[in-house]
């Protein structure tokens, strides 16, 4: 089998299949099921756009699932409207739903929620605690650059107050620091900076709140730390 290049297959249907040579003859191959079909000009494409449309392989590939989801229209009234399901997403919906409500990453092992899981959509694969552990993070990563670029523009100062507390139900301290300042539109922005745990009790040396930001890192090598009241600091970003 030897693959052929496109040419001037101007036909949208050759986005599904590729030009190949079997025995000598041209063969158009699905690059769903692998099946081959003629492939020669006198053959038109006819017979491709009716495998397309019955081939199941294509029907079965999670990304060519569509389905029907609410959403708020113009007036703001709730409408159904047609969406393509995409596990990739599904699995980055579900890493930020463990954020926002600070769901244990040992959900996604629960037998009642991946029955649930399933119930919603069949053909979305739970993923292990590992693999969610590791979206989580990516999502870290990427609020955090998006952070520092947002300080690194900032033509102020900002607020880095710090705070620690101690999570009744985990019996753990953390320690917060926040970043607050005021952008060019005069919104007051807030944005976390950095969370880490600080085993109990409180008492204990703890991280300065200059070290933990000189950990993050900055682009900007002017930035200077100016003493505040309490725990709290100014820095220059200027």
């Amino acid at each position: 089998m030897v693959k052929e290049k496109a040419g001037n297959l101007k036909s949208s249907v050759w986005k599904h299949f590729t030009k190949v040579k079997v025995d000598g003859q041209d063969k158009a191959q699905c690059n769903y099921c692998k099946k081959y079909l003629g492939g020669k000009s006198k053959n038109g494409t006819t017979h491709l756009h009716g495998h397309y449309r019955s081939c199941l392989k294509r029907k079965m590939n999670p990304k060519n699932q569509t389905v029907f989801t609410p959403k708020l229209n113009a007036k703001g009234k709730q409408e159904m409207v047609a969406a393509t399901y995409d596990p990739e997403n599904a699995k980055l919906e579900l890493a930020k739903a463990i954020i926002i409500h600070e769901y244990p990453h040992s959900i996604v092992d629960h037998h009642g929620f991946k029955r649930y899981s399933a119930s919603l959509q069949p053909l979305f694969h739970v993923p292990s605690r590992n693999t969610i552990k590791k979206e989580i993070i990516k999502i870290y990563e990427s609020e955090k650059m998006i952070s520092m670029k947002l300080l690194d523009t900032n033509e102020g100062r900002v607020a880095i107050p710090s705070d620690m507390w101690t999570s009744g139900s985990q019996k753990r301290g953390y320690m917060a620091v926040t970043g607050h300042y005021i952008d060019s539109s005069w919104t007051l922005q807030s944005c976390i900076l950095r969370f880490i745990y600080v085993p109990a009790p409180h008492t204990r040396a703890i991280p300065t709140t200059s070290t933990m930001l000189d950990e993050m890192g900055s682009d900007n090598e002017d930035e200077s730390m100016l003493a505040c009241s309490g725990a709290q600091e100014m820095m220059d970003i200027n």
